[in-house]
């Protein structure tokens, strides 16, 4: 299975939604959202508060700067957003900053791309 992982986006919704819905006013997000369907068989969302998350996943509005996490919580948010990824996982196309693309890379014993 190939799956497509994307970042949340700072732009969100101020009402709870479903997790895609949360951040499809950002054009980056909603781009990238775009492109991984089309190459991926399943998406997921990397979200800074609640890890990785499916697209219809229900979450509410939060304020949460990745920059601000202490690298132990990004850490420990990377290592349980990589316990959800579906057992055939062979490959990961990402649109993620590569500081999380880093870690991916040293976690992962899977084939990982970069989409621009």
């Amino acid at each position: 299975m190939i799956v497509g992982l994307i970042q949340c986006a700072k732009t969100k919704k101020s009402y709870p939604t479903i997790a895609a819905s949360m951040y499809w006013d950002s054009w980056a997000f909603r781009t990238g959202f775009k492109i991984l369907k089309l190459r991926s068989d399943k998406i997921f969302i990397f979200s800074d508060k609640y890890g990785l998350i499916e697209p219809e996943t229900m979450i509410s509005p939060y304020d949460v700067n990745p920059a601000d996490l202490l690298e132990e919580e990004l850490n420990i948010l990377m290592l349980s957003a990589l316990e959800k990824l579906p057992a055939d996982t062979h490959e990961v196309i990402t649109i993620m900053p590569m500081r999380f693309v880093a870690k991916l890379e040293y976690l992962l014993p899977i084939n990982i791309k970069v989409t621009p």
